[in-house]
């Protein structure tokens, strides 16, 4: 019996050490946020020509800036701004930071983008519930 609970103690040992392992590794592979969005706008501009995205990240209050979105009209309504976004925000939840943009829609489409950006999670910074650490127009909290 003391045996068998000594090996057991034993595979429990190598089981966190591998973990430990794991972890050791994973922070070593792990990318600065600026080299990880400077990849996705690559990503989306070699995919799809003539698509720009533009975002930076600012360490000090944990967020990454939603700069421009541009996708050229013969483009557009194809889905590739909502690929965008949901590739942010799965990012942006994953490294628990928020986005801020400010909202520069094109004559006539500030109700379209209005609805794009709040079905993907987007809210209106002002009123009440203004945050005050940013200027931006909207702004998405990470999702758990």
């Amino acid at each position: 019996m003391i045996l068998s609970n000594y090996h057991q103690a034993i595979n429990n040992r190598k089981t966190l050490m591998k973990t430990f392992s794991q972890f050791l590794k994973e922070a070593k592979e792990a990318k600065p946020p600026r080299e990880v969005l400077d990849k996705i706008e690559k990503a989306y501009a070699r995919k799809h020509r003539g698509v720009n995205v533009d975002t930076s990240h600012h360490e000090k209050s944990n967020t990454i800036r939603l700069n421009n979105i541009w996708i050229p009209p013969d483009k557009r309504n194809q889905g590739i701004g909502g690929r965008i976004m949901k590739g942010l925000t799965k990012y942006a939840d994953k490294q628990r930071q928020r986005i801020t943009l400010n909202q520069a829609p094109e004559k006539g489409k500030k109700a379209k983008l209005q609805k794009f950006y709040k079905s993907h999670g987007f809210e209106s910074n002002r009123g009440r519930s203004r945050d005050f650490t940013t200027r931006d127009t909207h702004i998405r909290n990470p999702k758990e």
